[in-house]
């Protein structure tokens, strides 16, 4: 009497729904045993026994911010398929030489130095940053399954993780570095010519 293996490769459909049904309640919680792993870490390197930030809050509505949009892939294809187009069409205008300029977002100081508006390359890291800053914001503000006080919350982890992120906190990015070494060269210059 031969006794075949079921194959793992042909599951019926019942079975797949099956296994997405379960596994999506399994995203919340292990979200959840992930953050209070990290709160715990937290709390044992800093010594403070509180956060200001609900972890636990911001890692769940993040998972059903990403359960949405794996149960709607047509949203998903259509929400990268514009974040796509709109970085290759930036890349595209600055081998152009166009200068389409990104709105800078009011009261948005870190990119008021001139050199963000002039340089062709700080101009493209620049918008490219709000490009994709504020894809992800808009995508939060689109999530159909948060509350507004998730909402909120998703908001302020993506506004503070993107910020975290800005060109302009990168010292080899800055134009202000750059602008220091010139001005230390030619003041080292002006000090040896002196000193012949």
């Amino acid at each position: 009497m031969s006794m075949k293996a079921p194959s793992h490769d042909q599951a019926p459909a019942s079975h797949t729904a099956e296994l997405a049904a379960r596994l999506a309640g399994l995203c919340p919680r292990l979200a959840l045993a992930l953050s209070e792993c990290i709160t715990r870490q937290a709390r044992a390197v800093s010594g403070l026994d509180y956060s200001l930030i609900d972890y636990q809050g911001v890692a769940s509505a993040a998972a059903r911010l990403n359960l949405e949009w794996r149960l709607e892939p047509q949203r998903m294809l259509a929400g990268l398929t514009e974040l796509w187009w709109r970085n290759i069409s930036l890349i595209a205008n600055h081998a152009s030489g166009a200068t389409h300029v990104e709105p800078t977002p009011r009261g948005d100081k870190r990119f008021q130095d001139k050199a963000w508006s002039e340089d062709p390359t700080l101009r493209l890291v620049r918008d490219a940053y709000l490009i994709n800053s504020s894809w992800l914001l808009a995508q939060v503000h689109a999530a159909r399954t948060l509350d507004h006080h998730e909402g909120q919350k998703l908001e302020f982890l993506s506004t503070i993780s993107s910020t975290a992120k800005a060109s302009c906190r990168f010292p080899s990015m800055m134009p202000m570095p750059s602008r220091s070494v010139e001005t230390w060269q030619s003041r080292l210059g002006r000090w040896c010519s002196a000193m012949r």
